[in-house]
């Protein structure tokens, strides 16, 4: 589906804006094979999209990222970011390959707040799913 050029023109490329309108509010009725089709939509549909949203959120508010000097360590080069479908792999599912990412904390409180709210998520995580017990 997000292959069809009649709806996504220039479908390689990463254009996360071609989901926007004029006023860059998410378009109505915009379609993703992302949580499945038709009788096998996920009804989880609105609490994942709202999940997503505030943990990016939360990761901008938290960090400066932008692209490592780091060079390939294949080639010695600097790294060749590719947005293309040749930057992911086509396994069972589609993950982009590794490349090197610098996450710098905006500040030191920003980076207490992450980490108080991380140890709550964990906490609430080791609740939810306990660590299986040794035998």
């Amino acid at each position: 589906m997000e292959h069809d050029q009649s709806k996504f023109e220039d479908h390689d490329r990463f254009m996360p804006e071609r989901f926007l309108d004029a006023n860059g509010q998410l378009k109505p009725g915009y379609e993703t094979s992302a949580f499945g089709f038709g009788r096998r939509l996920c009804p989880g549909i609105p609490f994942a999209e709202r999940s997503l949203w505030s943990n990016i959120a939360t990761l901008l508010w938290t960090f400066n990222i932008h692209r490592s000097n780091e060079p390939d360590p294949q080639t010695g080069l600097p790294f060749n970011y590719d947005d293309s479908d040749a930057g992911f792999s086509g396994a069972l599912t589609n993950a982009p390959f590794k490349f090197p990412a610098v996450f710098e904390p905006r500040s030191p409180q920003r980076t207490e707040v992450a980490r108080r709210e991380w140890a709550e998520c964990e906490k609430d995580l080791n609740v939810l799913l306990p660590a299986p017990k040794n035998k």
